[in-house]
């Protein structure tokens, strides 16, 4: 069975056949420019934005199940850090801009969830579907509520690695790329 993650990218390449070209010219753009505070900076350049301040914003149980290293960290401590980065954000254009690739890079992702929900279903439940991978699609798309009960049936390390809900309801994917795009 392919790997999940490939699986993922593969769907996202088949629908946009530039991407990669696309995020090189992206990473010239964040390397070109230098972040204001590259203590924070390490953070966002590390991690998905979104990713980031949904896992801080976590409540204290969840968050130290899932970071028990940094588990001393009560949700106050975590929301004044929270707050630092979106301070941040105003003031440095380098971090900035990595902010509005990821929520770009998250809008691919879920578009293409949306529209290839039966054969990722499929994929994650090793049931064959009558859509080949990954050319299947779905009329309906993929409900969130559907999604998420999905996720919750992979491995917690890629869970926290490539899917995190943040507190709008949407999933925040673009580590899981910026991790495999350029293989």
């Amino acid at each position: 069975m392919q790997d999940f993650d490939d699986f993922i990218i593969g769907l996202v390449r088949a629908a946009e056949p530039d991407l990669d070209e696309r995020l090189e010219k992206q990473e010239e753009a964040l390397r070109a420019l230098e972040c204001t505070d590259p203590t924070l900076g390490k953070w966002i350049t590390t991690y998905d934005v979104e990713y980031l301040l949904a896992a801080f914003n976590l409540n204290d149980e969840d968050f130290a199940e899932n970071f028990p290293e940094m588990s001393h960290l009560n949700h106050h401590d975590r929301s004044q850090i929270i707050e630092a980065f979106e301070d941040h954000f105003l003031h440095c254009s380098h971090c900035y801009l990595k902010r509005g690739y990821d929520l770009e890079m998250n809008a691919r992702i879920e578009s293409v969830y949306r529209k290839h929900g039966d054969a990722i279903a499929a994929h994650l439940s090793d049931t064959p579907t009558d859509q080949p991978e990954p050319a299947g699609n779905s009329e309906e798309g993929f409900a969130a509520k559907d999604f998420e009960s999905l996720t919750r049936e992979v491995t917690k390390p890629k869970m926290l690695c490539a899917v995190a809900a943040n507190n709008s309801g949407r999933w925040s994917m673009a580590n899981l790329w910026s991790k495999h795009w350029h293989k």
